[in-house]
């Protein structure tokens, strides 16, 4: 089942839409505009130690 979903602003995006954005994007074609890069970091406490930390 293809859904539709709305995008900020109200906007209509459809499944297909997202594929041939996905199409365009292997292709190197980018829609839009960039905006702000926003990184979310993992939540963790900091060392206890002066070593390095080791993640299993």
């Amino acid at each position: 089942m293809r859904e539709n979903y709305r995008a900020k602003g109200g906007v209509e995006v459809t499944d297909e839409m997202i594929d041939q954005w996905d199409k365009d994007a292997d292709n190197g074609i980018y829609h839009g505009t960039p905006g702000k890069l926003v990184v979310n970091k993992p939540l963790e406490h900091p060392p206890l130690y002066e070593e390095p930390t080791v993640i299993a």
